[in-house]
């Protein structure tokens, strides 16, 4: 899987927001979600968002995926 960059990921947040507008975003704690480019688009837009906790990769169903 190649690498996702802040554009892909707002670009990826676009499209579930016209799906499911009212949906708050749980974000892992990757670089590109971490960055302020992604945080700052979030709050602009007043989307409700929180990260996952620290070590909880079970809880995370892309690391249950892709692990």
């Amino acid at each position: 899987m190649k690498r996702q960059v802040k554009e892909e990921v707002l670009w990826n947040i676009k499209l579930i927001r016209m799906k499911f507008p009212n949906m708050p975003l749980l974000l892992d704690k990757a670089k590109w979600n971490k960055n302020n480019y992604v945080p700052e688009y979030l709050e602009y837009r007043r989307i409700k968002y929180l990260f996952f906790p620290n070590n909880v990769s079970d809880l995370n169903p892309v690391e249950e995926f892709l692990g």
